[in-house]
């Protein structure tokens, strides 16, 4: 089938591209499709495929076109992960709430390492003890904080008191700073999953921003036997808010966007004033 498609590319009339692109494109093609199609199926629907890759030809976005076909279409996969969410959260999530958590990922920030952590988190990639222990059944599967038997993902991320205790501060201070009350759940801090009330794009903005950095130092403080420390997730908040103002101001100068650097100024403004190492 995938030979298939090769000898489409090189049929199409756009195609300019030589040989070694057209097989960078083939193996693009190969990755998605044994990713994606859920096992003990023979191949996806010729249609969707065949339009993804016909409608744009050899143009640089036909790649990018392909994944979304692929990644709309083949659900399976995203089934069994959500799943895992629902068990933890205790509550079915809607499939609004789903969809939110899953298609907003890029809206995070312009950094693609901070897309990265939240996407990991959204897929559970990370090795908690419970799973370690697992696979080596002489490693302890409890908490590195706590010392709580069978650590797994949510107790690592959310349950631990220790944890807990650092996700109170986190959420009272960029609740002050947006002028804004935070959902203390973790549908809100985990998945994003939260109202966005029209007019509130930079005030979600830097919420999100907030809680991926501290999920991001979570990540990176993975075992030691204390949380990340708050001063310094509040000193990484500041200088990652200023990287994303300076962003705006690179953008288009119009009534929108200044209205939104102002209110982004505001934040930092209001995230400095709780910073005793950097007063107002």
């Amino acid at each position: 089938m995938l030979m298939v498609y090769l000898y489409c590319f090189q049929r199409n009339r756009r195609c300019t591209l030589s040989l070694p692109h057209i097989f960078f494109k083939y193996n693009a093609i190969y990755m998605a499709i044994t990713s994606y199609w859920p096992y003990g199926q023979a191949e996806p629907p010729t249609s969707i495929l065949l339009h993804a890759i016909l409608s744009q030809g050899m143009a640089r976005k036909a790649i990018t076109s392909l994944y979304t076909a692929l990644l709309s279409t083949f659900t399976k996969p995203l089934a069994a992960l959500r799943e895992q969410w629902d068990m933890d959260l205790g509550t079915p999530l809607t499939d609004a709430q789903w969809l939110q958590a899953t298609s907003q990922v890029k809206s995070i920030s312009r950094n693609m390492r901070l897309r990265f952590t939240q996407f990991k988190y959204l897929h559970r990639s990370y090795l908690t003890p419970y799973h370690i222990a697992k696979m080596y059944p002489s490693a302890s599967d409890a908490c590195p904080c706590c010392s709580a038997p069978a650590a797994d993902f949510k107790h690592m991320l959310w349950e631990c008191i220790k944890v807990k205790e650092a996700w109170v501060e986190v959420i009272r201070i960029t609740t002050e700073v947006v002028e804004t009350p935070v959902p203390d759940t973790p549908e809100s801090c985990l998945l994003r999953i939260r109202p966005r009330p029209k007019g509130s794009k930079c005030s979600n903005r830097f919420i999100d921003l907030a809680m991926t950095l501290y999920k991001r130092q979570i990540a990176m403080h993975w075992k030691p036997h204390t949380p990340p420390d708050i001063q310094d997730w509040s000193k990484v908040l500041l200088k990652w808010a200023l990287a994303e103002s300076s962003a705006l101001q690179d953008g288009r100068s119009n009534s929108t966007s200044i209205t939104n650097q102002q209110e982004w100024d505001q934040y930092i403004q209001n995230l400095k004033a709780k910073d005793d190492t950097c007063p107002p």
